[in-house]
């Protein structure tokens, strides 16, 4: 994982457990699972640059490499995903959903 993926990670965990209340050492922790994915999970190589959900609990990643699908299990190509619908090749820097919740 590269380091800009890592801070990413840590700061996206640190923005939801700010939003946690406080846990003593006597309260039992959550159910909270974290688990990192890369390149050898399938994540295709290079820096994720941006990351939307959608309203079907898909995470779409801005990558060098253009548009990613992540289902929770699988990394999916927009180029696999639509053949039809080409977007330009290149990065993808920013992911805005759109206002049917689809991320454009």
């Amino acid at each position: 994982m590269s380091r800009r993926a890592a801070i990413a990670v840590t700061v996206a965990v640190l923005v939801c457990a700010a939003g946690s209340p406080r846990l003593s050492a006597e309260t039992p922790l959550p159910d909270y699972v974290l688990s990192a994915w890369a390149t050898e999970k399938g994540l295709p190589p290079g820096d994720v640059f941006a990351v939307a959900q959608d309203v079907d609990g898909y995470l779409w990643l801005g990558t060098p490499n253009g548009l990613i699908r992540f289902d929770g299990s699988r990394f999916t190509p927009w180029t696999a995903l639509s053949p039809d619908h080409a977007l330009p090749s290149g990065p993808v820097h920013a992911i805005v959903g759109s206002t049917d919740g689809l991320p454009s």
